[in-house]
């Protein structure tokens, strides 16, 4: 199983960082968490850190899929590539936007996902 913990970047120990901090992004990756019921988006565990890493469907090349993202939806995520995720279809998300700005561009994205399968 692929986990956020074992690619890319280095996770962050807890004891370095504050106790609000540390809610903060676990109300985010909450949110992600709740919101993602679409059945394409997958969220990864993670060690915590300052971002989120989602796998999605595989639509066409990462970078194709984030400057669509960016196009249509106005969302600003990184490729799995950036972070030297062995394959594609990986999506990393900030957890440093206003929760409701993140909230707001999670929604974006999922949508995205349900209309490119077909859904509406």
């Amino acid at each position: 199983m692929i986990s956020a913990r074992n690619w890319g970047g280095s996770s962050t120990s807890a004891c370095s960082r504050n106790d609000s901090t540390n809610e903060r992004n676990a109300s985010l990756l909450r949110t992600v968490s709740a919101r993602t019921t679409e059945p394409s988006v997958r969220v990864l565990p993670g060690d915590g850190g300052w971002y989120a890493v989602l796998q999605v469907p595989t639509l066409g090349s990462e970078e194709d899929l984030v400057l669509d993202l960016l196009a249509t939806d106005e969302v600003l995520v990184h490729p799995g590539y950036f972070f030297d995720f062995p394959r594609e279809s990986f999506l990393i998300v900030s957890l440093l936007p206003p929760p409701a700005a993140f909230a707001r561009g999670i929604e974006r994205l999922l949508r995205h996902f349900a209309c490119s399968v077909g859904r509406p």
